[in-house]
């Protein structure tokens, strides 16, 4: 085994370890609603500085804020962790490792507020006071997962902007798989990215389903900055769309589609 893959067995191995930790001791934040945009469902309160709605189409979205949100947050984080880590010894790439050290920077971020430690970029969140009044931010967080012609299709789009200084963390996951007479094959990809105006796009399919198909969307958007928020929306699906007798010959099909 490479001397990556060790490493990232062992953090594989500390995150299964972290997920039955307690969570850190919360303090009491006050924090306001978010409100529902036009046409949108209203936010719904499931815990201290946690809200979630959910769509007719299966979507869920979650809105946290402070350090009472990042606790509960962050076991959820750690199950993304142990699956990029899966998918990564599975298949080693430089592009998978990129984004796993970039999720495991958010978790890092996370732990150390919720330790009470200083982060970089200051207990005030680094924002740029001389032009914060002016500030404007564009948040974009959108996840789909469904049965598609021949086969079905995850994907996931993530996006922020501002004038002003303060950075986030934006991340997007697809994921398709599929089992075929007892063999699954999984298709993902995933993109993460740092900065003031930023974004990121993933999606993954898979064709000739026979016996039955999964798929899943998932990104979010990281803002330390701006009271920890985290906004994240999640998809999944269970079904296959054949299209015709064509598709269920996935034993014949071509190497190039498996």
């Amino acid at each position: 085994m490479k001397r990556l893959d060790l490493r990232w067995t062992a953090v594989l191995c500390c995150t299964l370890c972290l997920i039955a930790l307690p969570a850190a001791a919360e303090r009491p934040l006050t924090v306001d609603v978010p409100v529902a945009d036009a046409g949108e469902p209203d936010w719904l309160p499931i815990a201290e500085g946690v809200w979630q709605r959910s769509h007719e189409d299966g979507r869920v979205q979650t809105r946290i804020e402070g350090e009472a949100g990042l606790a509960w947050a962050l076991p959820s984080m750690r199950l993304e962790l142990e699956a990029l880590t899966r998918a990564f010894l599975d298949d080693p790439s430089g592009a998978l490792e990129e984004d796993l050290e970039a999720h495991l920077a958010v978790i890092d971020q996370m732990e150390a507020l919720l330790a009470g430690k200083q982060p970089e970029t200051g207990r005030d969140g680094g924002l740029d006071h001389v032009t914060a009044a002016s500030c404007t931010r564009t948040f974009t967080v959108s996840a789909s997962a469904g049965p598609i012609q021949c086969g079905a299709t995850g994907s996931a789009s993530s996006s922020y902007s501002t004038n002003c200084s303060e950075q986030c963390t934006v991340y997007a996951r697809g994921l398709a798989r599929k089992v075929c007479s007892g063999t699954t094959t999984t298709n993902q990809q995933t993109c993460s990215n740092t900065g003031t105006n930023v974004s990121c796009n993933a999606s993954a399919q898979i064709n000739h389903p026979f016996n039955s198909c999964y798929s899943e969307g998932y990104a979010y958007i990281f803002c330390p900055a701006l009271n920890n928020l985290l906004i994240e929306e999640f998809d999944s699906n269970t079904s296959c769309n054949s299209g015709g007798g064509f598709c269920l010959a996935c034993l014949q099909q071509a190497p190039r589609d498996l």
